[in-house]
């Protein structure tokens, strides 16, 4: 049953929700949901005053969104997400809201032709280019698709391309930032073991991995270790979409242990070096701060 989120959502074609960042998602059916407006998807809710009659809705809705920080770490929830980032504005900015609703409100005539006539050219677009495939950059593809079908028509294709592959990366930034797996998995991607074996494109077991994972978040200070390969498993299982952006592969059982295997771009192992080295400097610098401060309180 789609219970109260279901209820909220299918009750108006367009929903605006304000600072998202402030709920607690953990035990929330919202993310489902957001997904399935993005995609479409059929929720289902209990007719009231009715014993087992069944409403069904389409989700077609469009979600708007703010927060101070993306609170999404799913990574199928943050694949569906059009991020705009916008500045605060400074202090000679600030306007009152009634200066800013009759600003709009002076605009509210080329706001509507504008959109009627993009409205126009979608139509001519697909008169033009429905047929027509493109290569996908995203894991939208649907969406991307219709994209580049407009943009194509109204002449600026590779700068729709361009935007694609920057949301992209942002899609890959927000699952190392908010994914503490995802990241330890980086770290050990790029580990330098100072001879020629290198993590990427071994196979290993979830138990060498495991170990070998938590060993490397020890030592260079990462807060999230797994107290078990039972429970690292899970989360590996939980989290497989977010691990395929660094070429994830299950290769099944084998002997009765599972194995895995990372296959990383070339820009991506370079990124995930930048973070080991990154990170060893850091815990470095720490235990040299420790060892000083350590070393002060003998001698005084």
């Amino acid at each position: 049953m789609c219970g109260n989120w279901g209820q909220v959502i299918t009750g108006s074609a367009v929903k605006l929700y304000d600072n998202i960042d402030s709920m607690d998602f953990s035990n929330s059916e919202f993310l489902d949901f957001f997904c399935g407006c993005a995609t479409g998807m059929e929720a289902s809710a209990a007719m009231l005053y009715r014993d087992n009659v069944e409403l069904l809705f389409n989700l077609r809705n469009h979600l708007k969104l703010t927060a101070r920080t993306s609170p999404f770490n799913r990574s199928d929830a943050l694949r569906r997400v059009l991020q705009f980032t916008i500045r605060k504005p400074t202090q000679s900015e600030w306007e009152d809201k009634d200066t800013l609703m009759d600003e709009l409100l002076e605009c509210e005539a080329d706001c509507k032709l504008e959109i009627l006539v993009r409205l126009q050219n979608i139509v001519r677009a697909y008169d033009a280019n429905g047929t027509k495939r493109y290569a996908p950059e995203s894991e939208m593809p649907e969406y991307e698709m219709f994209t580049y079908r407009c943009a194509d028509y109204e002449g600026f294709l590779p700068e729709m391309r361009r935007i694609w592959i920057a949301h992209m990366q942002m899609y890959r930034d927000a699952i190392n930032e908010g994914n503490p797996l995802v990241y330890a998995i980086k770290a050990w991607l790029g580990e330098d073991k100072g001879y020629n074996e290198a993590n990427a494109g071994r196979e290993v077991t979830a138990t060498t991995l495991w170990s070998e994972i938590n060993r490397l978040s020890q030592r260079l200070g990462l807060k999230e270790t797994y107290r078990s390969v039972s429970s690292f498993g899970k989360h590996i299982s939980k989290h497989v979409s977010s691990l395929k952006v660094l070429g994830f592969h299950d290769n099944g059982l084998t002997g009765g242990k599972k194995r895995f295997r990372f296959n990383p771009s070339t820009e991506q192992l370079e990124e995930c070096r930048r973070i080991y080295s990154d990170l060893r400097t850091a815990c470095h610098g720490f235990l040299m701060e420790n060892a000083e401060e350590a070393a002060s309180a003998v001698a005084n």
